[in-house]
């Protein structure tokens, strides 16, 4: 007999039986397939390319927000970009000021090799009401420099700054996912690993 697992008002995801006693009910697990539709976003500035990838979505109260590795394979020269929304169809890659890129910074780079050697980025915001204000945005990515994950910070979620070393413990060649677990009380991050 399984035994009962309450979630309460929470959200879940039925990735398998834990959750849904099959053997009780007429649900019935399915993978949908994709299915074609409009382009939301093109790779198309000089800084992008066939090598963007590692997409990540925020949503941010009325904004959603993309971070992203910009690249092209012919010239790996990875940057972190920055696009946002505000129905999750139609992007603006706002012109922020902040890299240089062949001599300009009219551009949506918020991160590049003068920060970091970067394989991949992910953001999340800090719902800790004691969370300082420069750190209510926190960002993880991995420095091919020193080999380590590390967390970026932010106030505004467009301003990031190198903040401290997570660990060096770990491939972290996928995109590394953390964030702040409030039923436990305790950030969590999930990476890749070789054994």
């Amino acid at each position: 007999m399984k035994q009962i697992i309450t979630i309460g008002n929470r959200r879940e995801v039925f990735w398998d039986e834990a959750l849904v006693n099959t053997a009780e009910t007429t649900a019935v697990l399915t993978l949908h397939p994709p299915q074609p539709r409009e382009i939301v976003l093109l790779h198309d500035a000089p800084w992008e390319g066939d090598g963007c990838d590692y997409h990540c979505i925020l949503k941010d109260g009325d904004l959603y927000r993309l971070y992203y590795l910009a690249w092209k394979n012919a010239k790996p020269e990875i940057v972190v970009a920055y696009a946002e929304s505000r129905d999750g169809l139609q992007w603006v890659k706002p012109s922020l000021g902040l890299c240089e890129y062949a001599g300009s910074k009219d551009n949506n780079i918020i991160l590049d090799r003068q920060t970091a050697q970067f394989d991949n980025f992910s953001v999340f915001k800090d719902p800790r009401p004691e969370c300082p204000v420069a750190e209510r945005y926190k960002g993880v990515g991995v420095d091919g420099q020193d080999k380590y994950l590390w967390c970026f910070t932010s106030a505004d979620g467009i301003r990031f700054q190198k903040a401290w070393q997570m660990t060096n413990r770990g491939a972290f060649d996928s995109l590394n996912i953390a964030f702040w677990d409030r039923p436990h009380g305790e950030y969590r991050c999930y990476l890749r690993d070789f054994s």
